[in-house]
């Protein structure tokens, strides 16, 4: 699985790239969650390597069949697939990607959830413009520390692991000598193509990350969709991130679990850096 999105100069080259979704597709059904990200992973880097018309053709309908599959392992791989693929579709199709986005929100399984918040942030760069340039999203459902099966209805461990294992738990000031590095981000130009994107994240997006990160039953999707809000932020701009996604961050200030306070509060600075821009 993790091997076989380097394959494509041993099959041929990019003309015979899609001789390698059949078999990572099902790589990416298996319940074992490590098989599986590694598994999309891999079609991350070959979804990269086709041309836009085989991408068309070849790897949005596989994620059309991830995405409305009978099993959670099949929906859950579905979402981390969204980001590399919208910017290089077509305009109809885009949409439907937003419409599986929406579906999968209110799955029924937690971990396909988490998926979906794990991607929301990477999504919404990609909607304008800025394709993700890591592929750690696309493992929001990692195996406990236990080496035991994830499980589907995730669990406070799972909540615990990813608010110490997440990017954005680094040391403070207070727990560390060392300087604070104030990070730059690339500046979105403001085209007409970004506004138009910039108005589907408020009406597409945003909608979604509201239902994950404040409103789930379940603390550990609730905790990765509010790792969304900086990568959100960006893509909208200071004036709608002002408009629109500060005024629901106020909610978590008054949210009973701690994780959730300590992990909006590391996201201050990187929000006070997104917004002053």
């Amino acid at each position: 699985a993790e091997k076989l999105g380097d394959f494509v100069p041993y099959v041929g080259g990019v003309a015979h790239a899609p001789c390698l979704i059949n078999p990572l597709e099902s790589l990416a059904l298996v319940e074992d969650a490590n098989v599986r990200e590694k598994a999309v992973q891999s079609l991350r880097k070959l979804a990269r390597e086709h041309s836009d018309k085989d991408l068309q053709e070849q790897i949005f309908p596989l994620v059309r069949r991830l995405a409305t599959g009978d099993w959670y392992s099949s929906r859950a791989s579905a979402c981390g697939l969204f980001a590399v693929v919208y910017d290089r579709l077509d305009a109809a199709t885009r949409q439907i990607v937003l419409s599986l986005a929406q579906t999968l929100a209110a799955d029924d399984t937690p971990m396909v959830r988490r998926a979906l918040a794990a991607v929301l942030g990477e999504l919404a760069l990609a909607m304008v413009g800025l394709p993700p340039e890591s592929d750690a999203a696309a493992a929001p459902s990692s195996s406990s520390s236990t080496g035991g099966p994830p499980d589907p209805e995730g669990s406070p461990e799972d909540a615990d692991r990813l608010l110490s294992s997440s990017p954005s738990a680094e040391d403070s000031p207070i727990e560390s000598a060392a300087p604070e590095v104030t990070p730059t981000f690339p500046v979105i130009e403001e085209t007409p193509q970004v506004v138009e994107a910039r108005g589907q994240i408020v009406a597409s997006l945003l909608p979604l990350y509201t239902a994950l990160a404040y409103e789930d039953e379940q603390e550990s999707v609730r905790l990765i969709a509010l790792e969304a809000t900086v990568p959100l932020a960006r893509a909208l701009g200071a004036t709608l991130a002002e408009q629109h996604l500060l005024p629901s961050l106020q909610k978590v200030t008054v949210f009973k679990s701690w994780r959730a306070r300590c992990l909006l509060a590391k996201k201050l600075t990187l929000l006070q850096v997104v917004l002053g821009q």
